[in-house]
């Protein structure tokens, strides 16, 4: 029993001793004091992120989807058809030809571009996921692609 009080004491003196001596101790550290800018461009960083992950998601589904429905006969024409739907944040185009099927994401803010396409090569199916500079949604999309790989100036998000 005596040892036990002593062990209790001794951790009370240690304790009181350490809430009446905080001296190089400091709840906030005012060396670091964040102004707007830093705090806006850490926003439109963390805005961005999101909007990469949810684009990166519709990406896969989309892919996966349109490789299923290719086994059933053809590529889906629209998201709708394949159950999907955009993030408001993000313009969404379905392009489609018998052998090829791409989905381009143009995001309402920042500068990436976002593409998935699913192409067909004789018996096998060839995918791609890409993030690029955006562009102006609205205009006719003409990038040359060589292979199954991304347009010049973009890269791979290999799935």
């Amino acid at each position: 029993m005596i040892p036990t009080l002593a062990s209790a004491a001794m951790l009370i003196a240690i304790g009181f001793s350490g809430l009446t001596h905080h001296e190089g101790r400091s709840a906030v550290n005012s060396d670091w004091l964040v102004g707007e800018s830093e705090l806006e461009q850490l926003d439109e960083r963390e805005a961005t992120l999101h909007q990469r992950r949810g684009a990166q998601e519709l990406l896969g589904a989309f892919m996966r989807s349109q490789l299923t429905r290719h086994y059933w006969g053809q590529f889906a024409s629209s998201l709708t058809d394949l159950g999907l739907v955009a993030d408001p944040s993000l313009q969404a185009r379905v392009e489609n030809t018998v052998a090829v099927t791409r989905l381009w994401l143009t995001p309402r803010r920042g500068d990436e571009a976002y593409l998935s396409q699913v192409r067909s090569n004789g018996g096998n199916l060839l995918r791609l996921q890409c993030r690029g500079p955006a562009f102006d949604s609205d205009k006719t999309i003409n990038f040359g692609f060589k292979g199954n790989d991304c347009p010049t100036g973009w890269t791979s998000l290999r799935p």
